[in-house]
Parts: structure tokens; sequence; C-alpha cells
């Protein structure tokens, strides 16, 4: 394979130079077989790897792109569905078929290009079930091909490190992803007609230790801004009391947000409306607290959250990497 590659770590100009441990090695420009005709994206097309093997491989929930030999196309890369171009960002892992057994590395080539972003996250899984761990790779018997389909699928999807908010229920509304952390009254709403034949999502608390559910994001209000004239500044607050606090007013304006009454006087202001299925949601409504954004420290533990997941990402133990994540945060509360 050829074609541009931009180093994306600060500073590297050079394979040596590449930070390993991190997960983005580097950026590539050359665009993956995205032809329903391109024999390249077709892994039954591969001469090694018998067709039986390739034939379960093609379950795999990503995209395909074969090297080419002068006899025809060997071993597979593969990659998240997401990507577009042949790259180490959003690649899994390498396969190839030797000495009988399926083999799944990470691909072995040039220029920096022997990194997968994706293929930590794979290999945790593999480990977790056993199998065998060479030098380079896991071996992969025939009558465990099928398990092996299924963790691909699995690490794709926990640990595609390019997913934002929007893909992710995306992911979810086309079936891909089983549960969405960023669904809610208003993503039910605007992707109501993006929902695939089958899919009835089921709103639910995000649990806890104990399994009893606990503060979830979400309180925020009105604000007032201070342009030194006391006579508006009253004149806002009035105007705020009755769109929130009328009885008459107050549940109507509730209504029209999609969101829920912080007032049990309100009741249930959904049920037997034209928006009824919002009363769903209303299982959140004990467990809701300042809205995350104005908590003290609130960038730091964004960004303290975010590292956290790519070291785990990355094969780090989980609870020494929750454990930085929660120093650090808490650290910047008094900050």
């Amino acid at each position: 394979m050829t074609g541009k590659i931009l180093f994306s770590h600060e500073g590297a100009r050079s394979e040596d130079a590449l930070d390993r441990t991190r997960p983005f090695v580097y950026e590539g420009s050359l665009l993956l077989p995205d032809q329903t005709n391109d024999p390249a994206r077709e892994i039954t097309n591969s001469i090694t790897i018998p067709r039986e093997i390739a034939q379960k491989l093609r379950r795999i929930n990503g995209k395909f792109s074969l090297t080419e030999v002068k006899a025809g196309y060997k071993n597979a890369n593969v990659f998240s569905r997401r990507a577009k171009v042949f790259d180490s960002v959003n690649r899994v892992c390498y396969l190839r078929y030797a000495d009988g057994t399926l083999q799944v590395c990470e691909f072995k080539g040039t220029r920096g290009s022997n990194y997968s972003a994706l293929y930590p996250a794979l290999a945790g899984l593999l480990r977790r079930e056993g199998f065998e761990e060479r030098a380079d790779g896991f071996a992969v018997p025939d009558d465990r091909v099928d398990l092996l389909v299924d963790l691909v699928n699995e690490g794709v999807l926990t640990a595609d490190p390019s997913i934002v908010a929007g893909d992710e229920i995306a992911l979810f509304c086309n079936g891909t992803a089983k549960m969405s952390f960023c669904w809610n009254a208003s993503a039910a709403v605007s992707n109501k007609a993006s929902l695939a034949e089958g899919i009835d999502p089921l709103p639910m608390a995000f649990p806890s230790d104990d399994g009893v559910p606990e503060l979830c994001g979400g309180i925020w209000g009105f604000g007032i801004f201070d342009n030194g004239d006391e006579a508006k500044a009253a004149a806002a607050k009035e105007f705020i009391k009755f769109v929130c606090d009328d009885a008459e007013q107050g549940p109507q304006s509730v209504y029209a947000t999609g969101f829920f009454p912080v007032r049990a006087s309100f009741g249930d202001i959904y049920t037997g409306t034209d928006k009824a299925e919002n009363a769903e949601f209303s299982i959140f409504m004990p467990y809701l607290g300042d809205y995350y954004n104005v908590t003290p420290g609130w960038n730091t533990q964004r960004t303290e959250w975010w590292n956290m997941l790519q070291r785990i990402f990355a094969g780090g133990d989980v609870a020494t990497e929750v454990g930085v994540f929660v120093t650090n945060s808490n650290a910047s509360i008094t900050q």
C-alpha cells in the first residue's frame, strides 16, 4: 500500500520518534476500497485464508482491505466501520492464515504503519477468552473464529476513539450499539424517524456500585445578566417567576421544552398528550443534579475522563486508571 502518511504526534519526524503507548500513530490519505465491486474489500477473495474461515469473518462489523500480491489478494487489514482511509487511527487488526491457523496481530508494515489504534482493546478481549498469545499476536483455531468475530465487533464498538455523541446516537439508532450514554428526551424526539425497525429504546438511570441510581447531570435554568440596571434585573426575575412558578403557565412552559418539572405539584404533564412518550424519562428526575459544566473543576475533570478512557483502551488497568481520574478530578475541585 502506498499513500501520504502524516505523523499526528507533535514533534514526531520519524518512526523512531513516535510514542507507541499513545493511541494515534499516524493519519493517512490513501482511501480504503469503498466500491461494492472492489475485490480488495471482500475477505472471501483472499487466496491464503480458507474460504470457510473467510465466510465467518464476513460477519465482522467493519471494513476490510486485502493486501495485493502477484498471485492475487492475500492477508486482510480490518478497520472500524467509520474508517475512510488506510491508516492506524481506525484500524482494528491484521488477519493472516499461516501454519494451519488464523493469526491476529497488528499490521506489520513500514514507515510507522505497524500500529493499530483499536488493537490493544481487542488484544485485551482475546487474552480474557484465553486465546494463545504469541510473540506477534494471537492464534485462533478454526473452531473459535466465530468467537473472534464477536470479540472484534465488541472491541470496535467500545474502543473507537473518533466517535462523538452524535455518532454514538447514530450507532444506537441503527442497532449497532445496544445502549447509548447520550440518549435523552430531546434525542428521542429528534431521532424518532431514524430508529431501525425493531428498536424500542428504554430509558434507565445511570447505575452505581450498590445498584441504586445516583446523580445524573442535568438541571439548569435561567440566567440574568448584570448590566447595572436593577430595574431591568427585577423585571427579568418577575418574568422568570411567572414562566416557572405560575400554576397555569408553569406546566405549559415545561411541556414546551420537552423536559420535566422539578416540583411535584405540576404533576405528570405528558401522559395523555401528544408527547406521551416523554413520560418515560421522568425516571431521571429523582437523580438530577447541577448541570455538570457549572461544577468547580469541570474543565479538568472532562479532560481527565477522556485521558482515562484512552489509557484503558490502550490496555491500561481499569482500577488503576480510574483511580488516577478520581485523584486528579478531586484535586481540581479545590482549585
